[in-house]
């Protein structure tokens, strides 16, 4: 089993282009780390395809705090110089807007959720 839950902020505007298996949106991701104490930070490389994909376009920007759900994914390449290079991916299935790092108002609102009363009959 592959799944990964991750928090951090956009590190760039996410960017979308098409590829033959349809539209991919690509970003980094910083996540803060403390490591012996210290703070530090990881940087993960994002993909994230369909419905997660246009929510992250629509949704979310540089400094944006989000919080994905996804797996791990490893792409193999050699570079010119002719060293073989394993890279891990993010492939993003779900994504929720934590935080706005601007204050931006096109921001505002969308990492709200709408809570839902349910009346079960229990007296509790």
């Amino acid at each position: 089993m592959n799944i990964l839950i991750i928090s951090g902020r956009i590190g760039q505007d996410p960017e979308a282009r098409q590829t033959p298996a349809g539209q991919v949106v690509t970003f980094s991701l910083a996540e803060t780390v403390f490591i012996n104490g210290e703070k530090t930070t990881a940087w993960h490389d994002c993909q994230a395809w369909g419905k997660p994909g246009e929510n992250i376009l629509k949704y979310a920007q540089k400094g944006t705090g989000v919080t994905l759900q996804g797996s791990l994914k490893y792409d193999q390449y050699e570079t010119k110089e002719g060293h073989k290079v394993k890279r891990a991916k993010i492939n993003v299935y779900a994504v929720e807007v934590t935080s706005n790092w601007k204050g931006d108002d096109r921001q505002q609102g969308r990492a709200s959720h709408t809570e839902r009363q349910y009346d079960d009959g229990l007296p509790f």
